[in-house]
């Protein structure tokens, strides 16, 4: 019979310690043989891009209470929702109450003489009624700032503040000295003379008072007539007398 060398099949066997003979095999695979190119190109590296910073926090409030939530909602327009005359009434009330209070100290001055002028009018007595009247016009005088002397009598006032509208016309000064004559005899005839003045003659006086205190005020000035109206001068003189 005839052997060839396919017939034939060699391995090799490894002795082991404890194991025996084990077959081993020193041809490696071929897939785990070794690269003949000693010098292998190394593969291009990726390029490094520097990334950005990542954006600022915004500041959140912290709630008032433990269980409220941060509020990021703007507060609405306070006009919005409100009509139109309502908003121009709210504010014609601001300038309304502004103004007042610039005007309420001429507003307490001309109350107080309008008070003063009805007490003097409406007095019970008939010789304090018109004794009052005298006392309307020199207050009118003195608001005018053409106060007679503190201790003249009626008749030295007359004559004194009659002397000092000498600078208005001529027209205006003579009925102005003429009423203030007549009213400081009539004056002093009702407080020393004899019995008491009717309540015609009371009124009569008073008419006359009027119409000298509203000539004293045309004889003046624009300007004296201006001081005159917000002027606290006889008030003052009143709580001196």
């Amino acid at each position: 019979m005839e052997v060839t060398g396919g017939d034939v099949q060699a391995w090799v066997e490894v002795a082991f310690a404890g194991y025996g003979w084990v077959p081993f095999d020193a041809t490696p695979p071929v897939a785990k043989t070794v690269d003949p190119n000693p010098d292998p190109k190394p593969a291009d590296p990726l390029p490094q891009v520097v990334q950005p910073p990542p954006p600022p926090q915004q500041d959140v409030a912290p709630p008032n209470d433990d269980n409220a939530q941060p509020n990021s909602v703007p507060d609405p327009d306070p006009d919005r929702g409100y009509p139109t005359w309502l908003v121009v009434l709210a504010w014609t009330g601001v300038g309304a109450a502004g103004l007042l209070v610039v005007l309420s100290p001429v507003l307490v001055i001309g109350a107080l003489k309008l008070r003063r002028r009805r007490r003097r009018r409406r007095a019970p007595d008939p010789v304090t009624t018109v004794a009052g009247g005298w006392d309307e016009v020199m207050d009118a005088a003195v608001d005018l700032r053409r106060a007679p002397a503190p201790r003249a009598t009626r008749r030295e006032a007359a004559r004194a503040v009659a002397a000092s509208f000498a600078a208005a016309p001529s027209e205006r000064r003579a009925p102005v000295a003429r009423a203030l004559v007549g009213l400081a005899g009539r004056a002093d005839r009702a407080v020393f003379g004899a019995g008491a003045p009717t309540p015609d003659e009371v009124g009569a006086y008073w008419t006359e008072v009027e119409r000298t205190a509203a000539a004293m005020r045309a004889g003046a000035t624009r300007r004296e007539r201006l001081r005159a109206r917000f002027s606290t001068a006889s008030l003052r003189r009143a709580g001196r007398r």
